[in-house]
């Protein structure tokens, strides 16, 4: 539900290997921040990137660019190359979306090699996670506890970093959340 009521949304739009980048903003004020995208294998190697600061006046929409991959997407590396696009605001990001040029289930998905660090925070506990290659669909399961995460269904491209917020549990350390904690992507699953 964070993403989905976020004020500022950057969202994909594509035709086969064309993309347009759009950046809605639902504040009353202007807002200004900028636009990174990166053309990337499943393993995280980067064959085209770029970002464009944009500017989104109070309560609409801007297409921030247009992308043309026909170059690099082809009928023999379409199942192993993923748009990864995000929104940032100075040095915050606010959001990551990824886009897939093939349904997921024709992705050539591989063990992502989830990795996560646990520390407490003062209003909870805090999610480190990572992934070598790409995770799609992450989740995290606390066994013994019925907690809700701040963000619990996301895709984490390979090489990036995904914090996860919990409430503080009582009676609960860190050492017993890293314990019990599972985190699970999709490649996991089968």
């Amino acid at each position: 539900a964070r993403r989905f009521y976020a004020p500022v949304l950057l969202s994909a739009e594509d035709w086969g290997t064309e993309v347009a980048l759009h950046v809605t903003s639902d504040l009353t004020d202007e807002w200004q921040g900028t636009v990174r995208w990166s053309l990337e294998t499943l393993e995280g190697e980067v064959l085209e990137a770029g970002e464009e600061a944009v500017t989104v006046p109070a309560l609409s929409s801007v297409r921030v660019c247009e992308l043309d991959f026909s170059d690099q997407i082809s009928a023999e590396n379409r199942r192993e190359v993923v748009l990864v696009y995000e929104l940032w605001q100075g040095d915050e990001r606010l959001s990551m979306g990824l886009l897939p040029f093939v349904a997921t289930k024709h992705l050539e998905l591989t063990d992502p090699e989830l990795r996560y660090t646990v520390r407490e925070t003062d209003g909870g506990f805090e999610v480190e996670v990572t992934a070598q290659r790409l995770a799609r669909f992450v989740w995290l399961e606390l066994d013994g506890a019925d907690v809700v995460f701040d963000d619990n269904y996301f895709d984490l491209p390979a090489g990036r970093t995904v914090t996860v917020t919990l409430p503080a549990l009582k009676g609960w350390t860190v050492e017993r959340v890293r314990e019990s904690l599972h985190v699970r992507g999709l490649a996991n699953t089968f």
